[in-house]
């Protein structure tokens, strides 16, 4: 990948040309100039030949994965590649995210602003409507009203603990030192584990009039006991890697983790849905598979060592 620009967005795709098409649309039209690498997993759609336009830019990068890594290997290998790559900024989002076209502009104005001390900044996503999107809804941390957190607020950048993976922003730097995203989670709290792991250590901020639009289908959270019978099975990472990160947090999150599992049961068991039994095995499932899930962080460095946090 030839470096043209000092800032790479990284976008994830699976079987999804007609939305990935709009995001590079929407991302080689930004009013700052910046590179992009495609990481598609596996796509069967024939992505590749429906946006081979943009190939043909000499800052447009495609890698096929050859598989599905899922969302959190996708952003895993993207992100690698980028940070060893030394891209002083990494942008990432999935294929169905299209930026407004100032989106990198006003993520840049909040760097500026901040001096580069953050740990990662996070755009506004919206549905197509113009609401918020209830699935990208970002943390607030608790002390976003002291010191320095309440003069940026001042300035409209609102301190926050964690993020979803729909147009976040990293310095390169913060990236190698933090490690990257889990790829083992494969779907689900990939985002949530890594930008808390990073706002452990650094402020990090909501940046409002960086805006993206979300394109998915409903906007709606993800819930078990109204999501479709074939989109059930994939519940079960979702459970796996809430315990990993329950775990991290310590014993209070611990026990807000099986209230919500015992909540999930009991609807699940009072509604009308189809499949009662598959859903209730799914959760217990996730939970068991909980207990023994011990990822390691992937750093990035020449040997590639890993660790655990």
């Amino acid at each position: 990948m030839n470096m043209k620009n000092r800032i790479v967005a990284v976008v994830v795709t699976f079987n999804r040309k007609e939305l990935l098409y709009e995001c590079l649309t929407a991302l080689t039209a930004q009013s700052v100039p910046n590179d992009i690498l495609i990481i598609d997993n596996g796509s069967t759609d024939h992505t590749k030949e429906h946006i081979s336009s943009f190939l043909e830019y000499e800052n447009v990068c495609y890698c096929n994965a050859e598989r599905n890594l899922g969302g959190a290997g996708g952003f895993n290998l993207g992100m690698k590649k980028a940070a060893e790559r030394g891209y002083e900024y990494i942008w990432i989002m999935d294929d169905d995210t299209i930026p407004e076209q100032n989106a990198l502009e006003e993520l840049l104005k909040a760097d500026c602003l901040l001096k580069g001390t953050y740990g990662f900044l996070a755009s506004a996503v919206l549905w197509i409507d113009g609401t918020a999107c209830l699935m990208n809804v970002p943390g607030v941390s608790k002390n976003y009203l002291e010191g320095d957190n309440n003069r940026y607020l001042e300035k409209g950048l609102l301190s926050i603990r964690h993020a979803s993976f729909v147009s976040a922003f990293f310095p390169g730097k913060i990236v190698r030192e933090a490690g990257l995203p889990i790829k083992e989670f494969f779907i689900w709290n990939d985002d949530y584990e890594y930008t808390t792991r990073i706002s452990r250590k650094y402020n990090c901020y909501y940046v409002p009039r960086s805006r993206v639009i979300h394109k998915m289908k409903k906007n709606i959270k993800t819930n078990i006991v109204l999501d479709t019978p074939d989109r059930v099975g994939r519940y079960r990472y979702s459970y796996r890697n809430s315990y990993y990160t329950a775990r991290k947090e310590g014993a209070v999150e611990i026990i807000k983790y099986y209230f919500n599992v015992l909540t999930a049961c009991f609807n699940i068991i009072r509604s009308n849905c189809p499949a009662k039994i598959k859903r209730l095995k799914t959760v217990l499932q996730g939970v068991f598979a909980g207990w023994f899930f011990r990822p390691k962080v992937e750093l990035v460095s020449k040997n590639n060592k890993d660790m655990e946090l």
